[in-house]
């Protein structure tokens, strides 16, 4: 059910229908404790409504599930980055902008496939640096 009530919840998000995307987003973590990602899509929901110090709770939880890293966890990092940056904690936001970026360019060859997973709103809503490397 984790994976259904997430993707429920993508479909809620890129219709704007954030409440609802954050309660598909929840339902997947009751289901699924450890699913990082999920954790990331709660985030994301919470930077759309401007409410970063919730984001911040869920990227920190995020970040914790995180075993082995993989390319779509570059999105939880750059999600990172974006809330520091919009919190005022510059250098934190460098370093996990950075870290995104090195994610990136180290597991490319690795997790190809992982990339058709991450949605294009993810990827460059608003995160510039993220972007780039995926060259948007």
């Amino acid at each position: 059910y984790a994976i259904a009530y997430n993707n429920r919840g993508l479909a809620y998000y890129k219709q704007d229908k954030y409440v609802k995307a954050a309660g598909d987003f929840r339902r997947a973590i009751q289901f699924n404790p450890n699913n990082e990602l999920a954790y990331n899509n709660v985030a994301i929901v919470f930077c759309k409504q401007g409410d970063y110090d919730k984001a911040l709770l869920y990227l920190d939880k995020a970040i914790a599930l995180i075993k082995e890293i993989k390319p779509s966890h570059a999105d939880v990092f750059n999600n990172l980055g974006f809330v520091y940056m919009k919190i005022g904690m510059h250098k934190e936001s460098a370093d996990a902008y950075n870290y995104a970026s090195h994610i990136i360019q180290s597991k490319t060859a690795d997790y190809s496939d992982d990339y058709n997973q991450i949605t294009l709103d993810q990827r460059i809503d608003g995160h510039p640096v993220t972007a780039k490397f995926y060259g948007e």
